[in-house]
């Protein structure tokens, strides 16, 4: 998992250093936008079906494991046309700057681009669940390998929009490769369940899973999605490309740590009673190379953004320092979180969540005007460091054995 979090950082480099050199600023910052509403969107089309799938699909056995990855694709399906349609009615409405958002082509493109990321983002959860990680680096590689080809191609022809559609167009390949291998090597075996999972797939248990969970997943993807929106609206979209391209980065950055809480995630549904060893092996093998590799991107800034071109090294190097001091604090709300997804805790979820986007939105909001993208990065600071503040005690319980 952490090789494919790897491979698709820097492919996505690359692909964001492509497109700052080959198409116009302002597009990129357009584009950007649109990329950040589509994934943010579909994380929550998906009706947080990644970590359902994550948590119960280990301890699914037989056939039974088909029809319920069916029943997630078709649920993320139906509400990413209905997000997607919501979206791109109401978003051009919001402010002048939106507008291009309701363009008949642009829109069209948008909803069915939800409707096949979601199922993207879906059949990554189902490889995790099935411990068939050992796919990931090659499904994402070939995307990303994708999307650089198809944003060269698309911006050498002029494309308007050749950075969101080169987001877009190969998901069209991937998905259906993806999960005809899926059918093929995992979800038609005959698997039992692991004898140490807890009886925990019955229908009403997993709806009450999703309810209490779902809320704390919105608020936290919403805080990812306003940033970049926040941005566009008070600073424009030059402005909104020189933030997204060390926001990018720092998200790809902060996916390493993710994946190991995912995969800890998988190991506690497996057996339940592990949870605590669990958690301390992650802060021992995990958390202080992460803290160590902030750092590094801290005093390496200006470097990490040299590929980008001169703009992106003088304005982004302080927003790139800013989130990266972010990522320590994101590292620790992310093993919180997967803590208490183990151990059913959904209102410390919703809470933790609730304070990362009241904290990183009133932040921001304020600070955007004097002192710009910088603003913005130091808003996304204070709401990490407010959101650990609330799930500290509980993690330190877990790790010293006393919760």
């Amino acid at each position: 998992m952490m090789a494919s979090t790897v491979v698709t950082g820097l492919l996505g480099i690359v692909f964001w250093a492509a497109a700052a050199r080959s198409v116009p600023t302002a597009v990129v910052g357009r584009d950007a936008v649109l990329v950040s509403a589509l994934v943010t969107l579909s994380s929550v089309c998906q009706l947080n079906l990644v970590d359902a799938i994550v948590r119960f699909l280990p301890a699914v056995g037989g056939e039974s494991r088909l029809r319920r990855v069916i029943q997630a694709y078709s649920l993320s399906a139906v509400a990413s046309v209905a997000g997607g349609l919501a979206f791109v009615l109401i978003a051009p409405n919001v402010s002048s700057r939106l507008a291009f958002i309701g363009d008949g082509n642009v829109a069209y493109v948008f909803v069915g681009g939800l409707v096949l990321w979601g199922l993207f983002t879906l059949q990554d959860a189902v490889l995790t669940a099935l411990r068939q990680t050992v796919w990931l680096p090659l499904e994402n590689a070939g995307f990303s390998a994708m999307k650089i080809v198809v944003l060269l191609i698309l911006a050498a022809n002029g494309s308007s929009n050749a950075v969101f559609l080169a987001w877009v167009l190969p998901t069209l390949a991937v998905v259906p490769l993806v999960n005809l291998l899926l059918v093929r090597k995992g979800l038609r075996r005959r698997v039992p369940p692991s004898d140490h999972s807890e009886v925990v797939t019955t229908r009403r248990l997993i709806v009450r899973f999703m309810a209490l969970d779902y809320g704390g997943y919105v608020f936290g993807q919403l805080t990812t999605m306003l940033l970049p929106l926040i941005v566009l609206t008070f600073a424009g979209s030059t402005q909104s490309a020189l933030f997204y391209m060390p926001f990018t980065l720092i998200v790809a950055f902060d996916l390493l740590f993710y994946g190991v809480a995912t995969a800890m995630t998988v190991e506690g549904a497996y057996d339940g009673s592990r949870t605590a060893d669990l958690v301390r092996t992650v802060v021992r093998r995990f958390l202080g190379p992460q803290m160590l590799a902030a750092l590094l991107i801290v005093v390496a800034a200006p470097l990490l953004l040299a590929p980008f071109g001169t703009e992106y090294v003088d304005v982004g190097t302080p927003v790139l320092r800013l989130l990266a001091c972010a990522s320590v604090f994101r590292a620790i709300l992310n093993l919180s979180l997967a803590v208490n997804r183990l151990r059913g805790h959904g209102g410390a979820i919703v809470l933790a969540q609730l304070v990362l986007l009241v904290t990183s939105a009133a932040m921001s909001l304020a600070l955007v005007g004097p002192l710009g993208i910088t603003g913005v990065a130091l808003g996304w600071l204070a709401g990490h460091v407010a959101a650990v503040l609330v799930v500290a005690p509980n993690l330190y319980g877990v790790i010293r054995g006393t919760r």
